[in-house]
Order: structure tokens, then sequence, then C-alpha cells
């Protein structure tokens, strides 16, 4: 449950909500990703009221203006590297030809190029939730949900994820990788949600624990 929550987030700013189980972080999550709608209050997202968009308005939404980062990475079994990344690019109609390049570059960024014909299975969980990573930023969505998106990698390739996705306007996560979030946000329990965003980079809210 959430209650009385109330924020207004800036384009291009870093947000980390933080708390102990049971606080909410998910459910906000949830809200602000349009996998579920508020049961009461606003919700703005790009000036747009998206509170109360049903199932197809909120998928055809999410689509490029919001990527997720799981905590448990949620990979297709039955897709490689590439095409598990792909999948994004691929619902937004992009040419073959400009997917198989921005695929190919973010692979490299992420520094996961090696693994990209490998399947889900044959990969560490740290390459897993780089693959996740790479997943909700290929398409450079204009907000990027986050669950302790660094959680499972090591503490000298998060570091250095993170400070490469820093520059390029990216992510950060916890567990002892840089945060350098404007804010972070301890939602109480209880009820609405309000959020507002306005045009322009990329905004990225972070779950993180207590």
């Amino acid at each position: 449950m959430l209650n009385g929550v109330s924020m207004e987030v800036d384009q291009g700013e870093f947000v980390a909500i933080m708390g102990p189980s049971g606080c909410g972080k998910s459910i906000l999550l949830n809200i602000l990703g349009l996998l579920d709608n508020p049961s009461a209050g606003e919700y703005l997202l790009l000036d747009k009221a998206v509170g109360s968009l049903k199932g197809k308005d909120r998928t055809q939404y999410r689509k490029g203006n919001i990527g997720f980062v799981f905590q448990s990475f949620n990979l297709i079994d039955e897709l490689n590297v590439f095409e598990n990344v792909e999948l994004p690019l691929i619902y937004l109609q992009i040419k073959a030809s400009e997917r198989k390049k921005m695929v190919i570059d973010i692979l490299r960024r992420m520094n996961i190029s090696l693994r990209a014909g490998h399947f889900p299975q044959r990969l560490s969980g740290g390459q897993q939730q780089r693959v996740a990573i790479a997943r909700a930023v290929v398409a450079n969505p204009k907000l990027i949900l986050a669950d302790e998106p660094t959680g499972n990698i090591d503490s000298k390739n998060g570091a250095d994820d993170s400070a490469h996705r820093s520059r390029q306007g990216g992510y950060h996560g916890d567990h002892g990788h840089p945060l350098p979030t404007r804010r972070r946000l301890r939602p109480p329990q209880g009820g609405p949600v309000r959020r507002k965003n306005r045009h322009g980079r990329k905004s990225v809210f972070i779950v993180t624990g207590s």
C-alpha cells in the first residue's frame, strides 16, 4: 500500500527509492512503469495523464518511453543474448539493419559482446543482469526504472558500468556501487500516487534496500 505520495521528477534526474521490504517500493515502481494503475490520485508522464489508462493503452505508451531493469532479470530463455536485447526494438518496428547496429553497440558498451549468441541459462547472474540492463536502455527510453540494477555485478565491473552509464545518461545502483542520485525517497505505506515528468533527457528511478 502507498499513501500520500506526491512528487515531481525533473528531466534527467536520478532518484533512488529506498526502504525496507514491504514499504511499497515495488508497488510504486509498478505504477510508475504503467504495469498497474493507482487506486486514486493522478500520474502524469511526459505531460500526459496516464494513471487511468487501460491495459492496451498502457502497453502502447510504455513502448519507447520506459525501460525496465528487473531484479529477477526476466530474460526469455528461448532467446539468446542478442535476441533478448533486440526484442524492444522489434516492438518499436525499427528496421533490422538499424536494430543490429543498436544491439551490437549496447552489448559492446555493457562489455558482454562475446556472449551475444549465448542463452540465459549459460550466463552468470552478473552477465544476465548486464543483458537486462542492455535491453532496458537499448531503445534510449525517456524513463528507466531499475530494481537494484547492479546487485549481481561484481564491484569492479559494477563501478565501471555505473561510471560509463552516468556519462551516457544511464543507470546507477547500490550494493557498493556509485549511486550519485540527486534525491533518495523513502515512500510511506498507504494509497494514492502522484508523479510528474517533463519532456527532455531521460529520468532514472532506482529501487534499493533500506
